[in-house]
């Protein structure tokens, strides 16, 4: 990936913590996609975006902002936004990569799911648009049993 300047990922769970020896806790993990067993809108009381983002530093002047898509969600209009203002951020690293990494959970509580879809994460620094994850909803109703 040496060149992109900028990449990252998204687990998407449904909780997470950090224990007392720094070791960071995934509960409820999903992977490619959301199995919704009822009808909509489904109401989950706790979800969690750990997402984790690094950039080549100095690439980007502008802030980052952070958005979660929700199925349903028109493109210029997403569920949850979260800005990260660059002149907050820890210095760059003197590290020879020269790599800013960040670790970013969203926690949503609850959250709502009002039908089936993609729920997305993209981060947008200028006018550049970092795919960060995607998990696909799909609704499988159970047959009734007669």
């Amino acid at each position: 990936m040496a060149d992109r300047l900028a990449y990252g990922l998204t687990l998407f769970c449904e909780d997470f913590r950090i224990e007392n020896t720094g070791k960071h806790m995934f509960i409820g993990v999903y992977q490619g996609g959301m199995n919704v067993h009822t009808a909509f809108p489904f109401v989950l009381h706790k979800f969690v975006f750990a997402i984790f983002y690094s950039e080549t530093a100095g690439a980007f002047p502008e802030d980052i902002t952070i958005r979660v898509f929700l199925p349903g969600d028109a493109d210029n209009a997403p569920s949850l936004e979260v800005p990260i203002v660059r002149s907050e951020l820890p210095p760059p690293p003197e590290a020879e990569d020269k790599i800013l990494r960040l670790f970013i959970p969203i926690v949503a509580q609850p959250l709502v799911l009002r039908q089936v879809g993609k729920i997305m994460v993209r981060a947008i620094c200028g006018d550049v648009t970092t795919k960060l994850g995607t998990l696909e909803v799909v609704q499988k109703l159970e047959e009734p049993k007669v």
